[in-house]
This record gives structure tokens, C-alpha cells and sequence, in this order.
């Protein structure tokens, strides 16, 4: 019982973070979840690595299918216990795609918000357009896995003392918590007051993308006007002058990808990724599930930021070399009035 409490009063405070709605709250709200979603999954995973090291203590071959499928998917867990013990993402995709404890949309969603926090708690960075959207679908997935990442027992000790718990919730007092009854009760009572609004965050996380990919062809433009040997042909040709510089190459660790990921990205761009990009946001309309529509945007995102990163770096690049000719300009000007 006392684990229930954990999770249901680490979610109770992530909504209250979230319903203040400053940024500094949000990221709050963002480790608290992404922490309760691992939590659960590792509760569930240490069951599963239990049962499959029963599992091979006394390896048989059943002739039911559905059986024999779980007893193979705990023994991989025993198999894989390290990963499984270690890795967010080895949690999350393993209870989806063997265990199947957990349905495949939340599994990659929690996979893919993952990213978000660990950019703001190991990097101190924060995405302050989409945070907040972000963190209501993590919130609503995770008030969700109290419920679909139940333990098979629980128990009391004498020295639990969970009455105010039970009162704020109404919930019944001592042995009659029934959690088939109970956790949806639970998750209901967290979700009331923080409702998640499928159009707006369509809408919102289609403007970011829309906005970015606009953005970069704006820079590449910009790029061109202001370079030094003179207007390059085309925006392509632009890009292509961008990628063969070994100066601008971003650091791929900021982006939480690797090397081969972040090199691989930057040679396949070209200048019609950006109309397949604006083509991928627009089918963003056409999803009617949450976490699937988040999936979907985080794809785009993750697709788009080695080539933004490597963009971003030229411009900056150039403007420090246009004010640096404007101080150079105004030096010579006022030494010019002294003569």
C-alpha cells in the first residue's frame, strides 16, 4: 500500500506544479513524472525478472500458446535484467513490445518525452514552447500506469498509517482497498481539474514545428544575402556550402543523439526534407490520439534539430562576423575624425 501512496501523492504534487504554470514549475513537474513513470515501470519489470526466475528453474515446454508466450517473455526479463534495471528505455520498450503489459502508444510517447528530461535535468535545458503541453499528456500517461502497471499483491504494516491518505482519496479504510475498484477511482480523482484538450495540442505543437521549419529557410536566405563571397543560387546550394563546413559541426551530445545519428541526418538533408518535414506536421492534423500525435511530433523534432543546430551555429557565426566588421568600420571612422 504504502508504494500506491508514493505514486499517488508524486502525481498529486506534479498537478499542482503544472496548475501554477510557471516555467520553473513545469520542469519540476516534468522530472517528478518522467521519475513516477520509471517507478512504475521498474516495480513492474522487477515482477516479471521475479516470475521468469522461477520460470527457468523449471523450464517445460506448455502446449498452450499464450502460455508458453509468457513464460518465454519472463525469461527474456530474467535474461535481460541488467538493461531492464539500468535503462529508461529498455523499461518502457520491453513491458510494449514483449511483456505486452503496456500498449505500444504510451510505451514510445514515455520514450520519447524521456528526451525532454533529460535535456532539463542533465542539461539545464528547457523547451519552453512545448513544455507545457509535454508535460500534460506525461502526466495523463502516467495517472494511467498506476492503473495498467498494478502490482499482483500489497500489503499493510502495523505501522502504516495511511488514514488521511484514505480520507482525502475516499477511499476505504484498512484491508478493503480493492485495487481493480480503487486505482481508477484514483486516477480519475488526479485527472479531474487538469483536463488535456486534443486541439489545442494539435495545434500548438503544428504551430512549433511549422514555426522552426520556417525559420530555417528564413536563416538560409539570410545566410545567403549576407555572404561574403556573394548570393549562392539557390537555398540548396546554401545547405550543401553549410554541410561541407567542418566549423559549424554541433556537438551531438547536446542533442542527445550520436554521432553516426547526427552525421547521417546532416548528409541525407536536403532542401526537399524541409517540404517532407512541413508535409509530416500538417498529417499531424489527421491524429485523434494523444499520444500518438506526440509520438508523431517528437519524430519530426528529432529529425529536424541536426540540421536547425548546424543553421543556427552559421547565423550566429555570422552575425559575430558582420558586427565584428561594423566595430572595425566605426574604428577607422573615429580615427579618421581625430586626424
Amino acid at each position: 500500500m504504502y508504494r500506491i501512496v508514493h505514486s499517488v501523492e508524486q502525481l498529486a504534487e506534479s498537478k499542482t506544479l503544472i496548475l501554477r504554470g510557471t516555467l520553473p514549475s513545469l520542469r519540476m513537474a516534468l522530472l517528478l513524472l518522467d521519475n513516477a513513470a520509471e517507478v512504475l515501470m521498474h516495480r513492474a519489470t522487477e515482477q516479471l525478472i521475479a516470475e521468469g526466475r522461477s520460470v527457468l528453474r523449471t523450464p517445460y515446454v506448455s502446449d498452450d500458446p499464450e502460455h508458453e508466450r509468457w513464460r518465454i517473455s519472463r525469461a527474456t526479463a530474467f535474461e535481460r535484467r541488467r538493461d531492464l534495471r539500468k535503462y529508461f528505455n529498455a523499461k518502457a520498450s520491453f513491458l510494449s513490445e514483449v511483456a505486452g503489459v503496456l500498449s505500444k502508444s504510451p510505451a514510445d510517447a514515455l520514450i520519447a518525452i524521456h528526451r525532454y528530461r533529460n535535456e532539463a535535468y542533465h542539461r539545464d535545458h528547457v523547451r519552453r514552447e512545448t513544455i507545457h503541453p509535454v508535460v500534460m499528456v506525461l502526466f495523463d500517461i502516467v495517472c494511467d500506469l498506476l492503473v495498467t502497471l498494478k502490482q499482483s499483491s500489497w500489503g499493510f504494516s502495523g505501522q502504516d498509517d495511511f488514514t488521511s491518505f484514505q480520507r482525502e482519496y475516499d477511499l476505504p479504510s484498512g484491508m478493503s482497498f480493492s485495487p481493480d475498484d480503487h486505482l481508477p477511482q484514483l486516477r480519475e480523482i488526479l485527472k479531474s481539474g487538469l483536463p488535456l484538450n486534443l486541439d489545442q495540442l494539435r495545434e500548438g505543437l503544428r504551430d512549433h514545428l511549422n514555426s522552426r521549419i520556417e525559420d530555417m529557410l528564413e536563416m538560409i536566405d539570410y545566410i545567403d544575402s549576407n555572404n561574403p563571397a556573394g548570393h549562392l543560387a539557390s537555398r540548396e546550394e546554401v545547405l550543401e556550402l553549410l554541410k561541407s563546413g567542418t566549423k559549424y559541426q554541433q556537438d551531438y551530445e547536446e542533442l542527445g543523439i550520436s554521432k553516426q545519428r547526427y552525421e547521417k541526418s546532416i548528409t541525407d538533408t536536403t532542401i526537399e526534407s524541409f517540404q517532407k518535414w512541413k508535409e509530416g506536421v500538417a498529417s499531424l492534423t489527421h491524429l485523434t490520439d494523444k499520444l500518438t500525435l506526440l509520438t508523431h511530433f517528437a519524430k519530426i523534432e528529432t529529425d529536424i534539430e541536426p540540421i536547425e543546430s548546424l543553421i543556427q551555429d552559421a547565423v550566429a557565426e555570422l552575425d559575430e562576423l558582420m558586427n565584428l566588421q561594423v566595430d572595425e568600420m566605426r574604428m577607422e571612422e573615429l580615427m579618421g575624425r581625430q586626424k
